[in-house]
């Protein structure tokens, strides 16, 4: 390490705790202040958390749903928890006023409460890779009914707010600060910081895949040499990205051989040269290779029948909902904020490539370098 390199680590140090304290604040107040169990899916995500902690992975298939559903123990206050899909801030969502079984819901919402008792629930989220669950769940060992959902929610915030904090951080290490300190807040959306406040192993992907993207194209682009911090940050985000659902390995590829394909070759060897990149290099390999598996095994003890598409057309439709979605869409009843903040956060992206359109422009006949260069 040089002396440059050396006076630089206490400001980024510094630099990252303060971004920490701010992600986990606000990813924090979502977990504390959404009702439990409304966030996108997060009744079947935490009935799949609370059982696996308990070391129960595979559950019982669910008659009829040809192994897309199945049935986990759980403690007695998850048994009703899929009730709460219906309800936001307290209030049922209109169209339960439909279903003649459950007409308390018309009036309230189930409290979210109970013991140690062990029920069964159902979920659908048991394909997905199992550690980030067990570690999620872990709280409610001790604490099995409110308390334990919410300190549930809170350990994912503080992991999620921590890869949040590395992708930010390294802002600073590229050839353009400000133009990927823009970049990276049009990235860090208002639903991605909600995910990461419930109990969602979406909430994992979004962040490490963030801090993946950056700190990868910093190793790659960024004008001063590859450090030891700058490598630990993308590998811990490539190792906690292929674990987080079924896919990730494949998004965790594509980020690092698009930062390959963007390095010079000097830069591509000075990187493959350090130890500490073939380490996480193989670290993030095994792990992948144990999401793999588990996928392997699930598919040959549960099956699950190929489903058919509804086509290009319908594809194409849904994907203004997606953007929208993709900026801030909360709750499982689909709570929509103001078109305002989908203009803003629309409006920072084109920006964003608005800054960059010169350089691929120029892309056709400079070198990289002197694209990317002061």
């Amino acid at each position: 390490m040089d002396g440059g390199d050396a006076d630089a680590a206490p400001v980024e140090r510094r630099r990252w705790w303060l971004l920490f304290l701010l992600m986990a604040v606000a990813a924090g107040t979502w977990s504390l202040g959404v009702p439990l169990m409304t966030g996108h899916d997060e009744a079947s995500q935490a009935i799949r958390s609370a059982s696996a902690a308990r070391g129960n992975l595979f559950g019982a298939p669910q008659p009829g749903s040809h192994n897309a559903l199945v049935r986990l123990p759980v403690p007695e206050a998850y048994g009703q928890s899929e009730w709460f899909n219906y309800c936001f801030l307290g209030r049922p969502f209109e169209w339960i006023q439909g279903m003649p079984a459950r007409p308390a819901l018309r009036r309230h919402c189930p409290p979210f409460e109970g013991g140690h008792t062990i029920v069964s629930a159902q979920t659908n989220q048991q394909r997905n890779p199992p550690a980030y669950p067990i570690v999620q769940g872990l709280p409610t060992l001790a604490f099995p009914g409110q308390l334990g959902a919410y300190l549930m929610r809170l350990v994912g915030a503080v992991i999620c707010a921590g890869l949040l904090a590395s992708g930010l951080v390294t802002v600073a290490r590229f050839r353009i600060p400000r133009l990927a300190a823009l970049a990276a807040l049009a990235v860090v959306t208002p639903e991605v910081v909600y995910v990461a406040g419930t109990s969602n192993t979406a909430g994992l992907e979004m962040a490490a895949s963030f801090a993946l993207w950056a700190a990868a194209l910093a190793l790659a682009l960024g004008p001063g040499g590859p450090d030891h911090r700058l490598v630990r940050r993308a590998g811990v985000a490539l190792v906690l990205l292929v674990l987080a659902r079924p896919m990730s390995p494949a998004f965790a590829l594509i980020a690092l051989a698009v930062a390959a394909f963007l390095a010079t070759p000097e830069r591509r060897r000075a990187l493959w040269s350090r130890r500490d990149v073939r380490r996480w290099l193989i670290a993030g390999g095994l792990a992948a290779a144990t999401t793999v598996t588990w996928l392997v095994v699930l598919e040959i003890r549960r099956p699950v029948p190929a489903s058919i598409g509804t086509g290009l057309g319908d594809a194409v439709g849904l994907v203004p909902w997606w953007l929208r979605g993709m900026v801030g869409v909360f709750g499982s009843t689909d709570v929509i904020p103001p078109v305002g903040l989908h203009v803003l956060w629309g409006a920072a992206v084109v920006g964003v490539l608005a800054a960059l359109w010169p350089g691929v422009r120029a892309a056709r006949t400079k070198p990289l370098e002197a694209i990317v260069g002061p």
